[in-house]
Parts: C-alpha cells; structure tokens; sequence
C-alpha cells in the first residue's frame, strides 16, 4: 500500500497508537537527499514483504506543528511507532539505514 501524507498532529497522534507498526518518513519537498530516498520509500510501502507495516510521510514545512511534536531536527528522518511509541529512528538517506530499520519487519 502506497504511502499515505499527514496533516496534522491529532491524526498523526491517532495513527501512531496503532499496535501495528508504523514508519513516517519526515521530509522536506525542496531537499535534495529527501527527493533522493522518496522513491526508495515508496517502492518499500509497496513491497508484499512489509505487509505488517503502515506507511506515511509528513511534510515538516507545511506540518511544523508535527515535526515540532516529534522533536525532528534533521531530515529526511525515519521513525518507526508503535502503541504511542517511537520504537526506532534513523536520519539521513542512506538506504542501508532505511533497510536496516525494516529489517525486522520483514517477512
């Protein structure tokens, strides 16, 4: 399932409760290594093997009021919730860092 945007920290809140996992890709339109891993993201929400994960983006120019909630400084920024809470975080748009976070969500 393609990725899905948030926006706004109520439904940012209600979706990160969820007890299935939940990675959010926090990004900025104009940055470069952003627009770099963009595609690679995609292409894992739509991977079979990661079924058992929910993806969404957040777009902290025009949500600061999530970005700042999540105490994100640096982008892009991976983060993987659970139940209300931040289970892992990987910065930076390598993408050993984004598949070595889902490494454990792989079927």
């Amino acid at each position: 399932m393609p990725s899905a945007e948030l926006e706004s920290v109520q439904m940012f809140r209600e979706i990160i409760r969820s007890s299935t996992p939940v990675i959010v890709l926090f990004y900025l339109g104009w940055s470069v290594p952003c627009q770099q891993i963009a595609p690679l993201y995609e292409k894992l929400s739509a991977m079979p093997e990661l079924d058992t994960l929910r993806f969404y983006r957040v777009e902290i120019d025009h949500n600061p009021d999530i970005s700042a909630y999540c105490q994100i400084g640096n982008v892009p920024a991976f983060a993987i919730y659970q139940n209300g809470t931040k289970m892992s975080e990987v910065i930076g748009s390598h993408k050993s860092g984004i598949q070595g976070l889902l490494k454990k969500y792989l079927r």
